[in-house]
């Protein structure tokens, strides 16, 4: 096909391939070469689908169509300008080709194809190489040149009273020309070539000039745009006594303004703004009162507010925000209606709510949900809105390397052997139950140079005790299982948040059996549930066992630890060299899992990460997997016996051959544990006539009945912990 040799030359490879993207079936092909999609494009377009290819070569094996990130090369740059008319109704835009035209002769390069889409024009400049992108700088150079072209479009159609959007995004997808643009029902119309010099081509330092003068000629704030009777401003606010009159008449109002809806099956921004309209539809709001409403959740999410200013998206988010009000019957006073997200979260395509024997599921058309990029906190390896772990044996710097995380983020630098551009400054949380704050974490915190103003560290929780004396209030431990939304209010408190860190995770468990399954996913769950309703990174520190085989089953206590984050590192010493940490990853289900990182602890008297410039290609399970005990009593693996057994028993007592199992599975020796046993003076006691022997704490109260699981019966507790 001439057109698209006209704009990739032959860029195309298997590592860049082109994307071609039908629907409705929704259907993404990747070609390597030129060879074969003529041919596809042209049998789905006589099948009455619509035809697309993508402006950016694909690199990987992204889902669907990928994403900016994903583009590895582009041949042009381009503008999609709409025309006034049925597919573009109550629209201030070009009327005919005619005024097209006008527009482009206007800008100060000529386009070197123009297309008429069926509906509007497709115009692009082709490049006279295509740009293949060295590394994500590049991507970033691309992305932003094209932007800022596709924008001085934009402005230029503004002073002829043209309304056009920005459509510059690198994964963007233009219809084929031959294929046929089928948008209006009845009305099949050709996409086809109105002009094509495939000799006019451009350097892309040539766009640069006029960029600048472009620029600075931007005006200082975004002007409002009209949709019909609608202004859809970016500062726009919705009015305070609609708000306050929300909150009072649905409590799922305000959870869904902050983005903390937990009983929506789809989390996405989109679904929340859904959320928000249907409640406001059902309150009697004004349309243009939804449309500030929508523009200020969207601008106070920072989830692309840009998207709040799109015409179409506030027409159909008021659409069926209004349907879904109508279907439900009028409230009453005081009655809660946040009944109505039921229909609101329903997208349509078979999607909805079954109410079954008194439960209502809620479930979404998956075609309905716009697929969306990770967000990642270390590109790479930490996610946003994620559960990671690091693991280790302790004195090996773990929390010297979470706190250096910390100082990162809350000064907005650099990854180790990352290129990435700094971010913006940002907060943390940080839960540590090993080390105190005044003289042990803030003293490394300086050492690393964190901007402290940002983070914030939980010193305790206290409960009121109004039974005994007015104001007095009693510490109780923090625990997972029970004080997650005291911890939300500080990631609030530290916005914007982007990091929580929790060391050790087993200090925080409560009453939680570490080494049951079921247990510590009931924990684990609503942790990772207010990692994506805050859009932060939660990173648990946890321990390796003495065992030996592959890392993953190192990490102390339950599988689940590991089974539930996202991404799991190690933190070991290099046998060669004792003073050289490495952090290997044991699994990453997001993003690479091939590649380490080395560091030290330098600096006097207090040490920082130093980090090695350069990655590390061994795996977690070469470095840790080998490891073997000495013969003979080990001191090390004694202390490591006993911090295990006090962890292990702290939850209730248990029988012993239970402890002894459990320990062989964490890679621990029988004779070691019972060294370890009387070094920290577990008692030994009978669970009844007949019975077994079971291990408890020094402290604990009477022994009562234990079951065969090693819970007790006839007794509130026997351990005061």
């Amino acid at each position: 096909m001439d057109f698209l040799r006209d704009i990739f030359g032959d860029a195309l490879t298997p590592e860049r391939r082109l994307t071609v993207f039908t629907i409705p079936d929704r259907r993404t092909m990747r070609f390597a070469s030129l060879e074969g999609v003529e041919a596809h494009a042209l049998d789905a377009s006589r099948h009455g689908r619509e035809v697309f290819f993508g402006l950016g070569l694909i690199r990987g094996e992204p889902n669907g169509r990928g994403t900016a990130e994903d583009v590895a090369t582009i041949g042009c740059l381009w503008a999609d300008i709409d025309l006034a008319g049925p597919a573009h109704p109550d629209k201030a835009l070009p009327a005919n080709f005619e005024a097209v035209k006008r527009l482009l002769d206007d800008l100060p390069l000529a386009p070197s194809v123009v297309v008429d889409s069926g509906h509007g024009a497709h115009a692009y400049w082709l490049l006279k190489e295509p740009w293949v992108f060295e590394d994500e700088a590049d991507r970033q150079k691309a992305a932003a040149l094209a932007k800022s072209w596709h924008g001085l479009v934009c402005r230029l159609a503004e002073t002829k009273g043209w309304k056009l959007e920005n459509l510059s995004d690198l994964a963007r997808v233009l219809r084929v020309p031959g294929t046929v643009n089928h948008k209006l029902p009845g009305q099949p119309t050709e996409v086809r070539i109105i002009s094509r010099d495939s000799t006019r081509r451009y350097n892309q330092s040539d766009f640069e000039p006029f960029l600048a003068d472009a620029t600075a000629a931007a005006p200082l704030a975004a002007p409002a745009i009209l949709v019909g009777d609608l202004v859809l401003h970016p500062d726009a606010e919705p009015p305070a006594s609609r708000m306050m009159e929300a909150a009072a008449a649905s409590p799922k109002f305000l959870d869904a303004w902050r983005g903390q809806r937990t009983d929506l099956l789809d989390r996405s921004q989109s679904a929340i703004d859904l959320s928000l309209a249907t409640i406001a539809a059902a309150l009697g709001w004004s349309d243009q009162e939804i449309a500030d409403l929508i523009i200020a959740a969207r601008r106070e999410s920072g989830d692309k507010p840009e998207k709040s200013l799109r015409h179409d998206y506030i027409v159909r988010t008021l659409t069926k925000a209004r349907q879904a009000a109508s279907e439900m019957p009028k409230a009453s006073p005081g009655v809660d209606i946040s009944g109505l997200l039921g229909k609101a979260a329903s997208t349509g395509g078979g999607a909805g709510n079954v109410t079954t024997s008194g439960l209502r599921v809620d479930a979404v058309c998956l075609a309905n949900v716009e697929p969306e990029p990770v967000r990642w906190l270390w590109p790479g390896r930490f996610a946003l809105s994620k559960l990671s772990l690091i693991a280790g044996p302790p004195g090996l710097g773990k929390s010297f390397l979470t706190l250096d995380m910390a100082a990162r983020i809350s000064r907005g630098a650099t990854w180790p052997c990352d290129d990435s551009p700094q971010a913006e400054p940002a907060g943390v949380v940080l839960l540590s139950a090993e080390d105190d704050i005044s003289d042990t974490i803030v003293p490394r915190l300086i050492a690393a140079g964190a901007d402290r103003s940002r983070i914030l560290a939980m010193r305790a929780i206290y409960q009121p005790q109004l039974a005994l004396i007015p104001g007095f209030e009693k510490q109780v431990p923090f625990s997972l299982l029970e004080h997650v939304p005291q911890l939300e209010e500080l990631i609030r408190l530290a916005e914007p948040c982007r990091l929580v860190i929790i060391d050790p995770v087993s200090a925080f468990l409560g009453s939680t059996d570490s080494h049951n399954n079921s247990e510590v996913r009931s924990v684990l769950a609503p942790l990772a549930e207010m990692a994506a309703r805050h859009r932060v990174a939660v990173v648990v520190i946890s321990h390796l066992n003495k065992g030996q085989g592959s890392a993953l089953d190192r990490v102390i206590g339950s599988i689940a630890f590991t089974a539930a984050a996202r991404a799991a590192f190690v933190v070991t010493k290099d046998d060669d060299d004792p003073a050289r940490r490495l952090l290997l990853p044991v699994k990453n289900n997001l993003g690479c899992d091939t590649i380490g990182f080395a560091y030290r602890l330098e600096g006097e008297p207090t040490p920082h990460v130093e980090w090695e410039p350069a990655p590390v290609t061994m795996s977690a399970d070469e470095a840790v997997g080998g490891e073997h005990r000495s013969r003979g009593p080990d001191p090390e693996a004694r202390r490591d016996a006993e911090a295990w057994l006090l962890d292990f028993l702290a939850v209730r007592p248990r029988p012993a051959l239970e402890v002894f199992n459990a320990a062989r599975d964490d890679g621990h020796t029988k004779d070691t544990i019972k060294r370890a046993k009387a070094a920290v003076g577990i008692l030994s006691v009978k669970a009844e006539f007949g019975g077994g022997w079971v291990w408890m704490l020094p402290g604990c109260g009477p022994l009562m009945k234990v079951t065969h699981e090693g819970r007790t019966k006839g007794a509130d507790t026997l351990c005061p912990l």
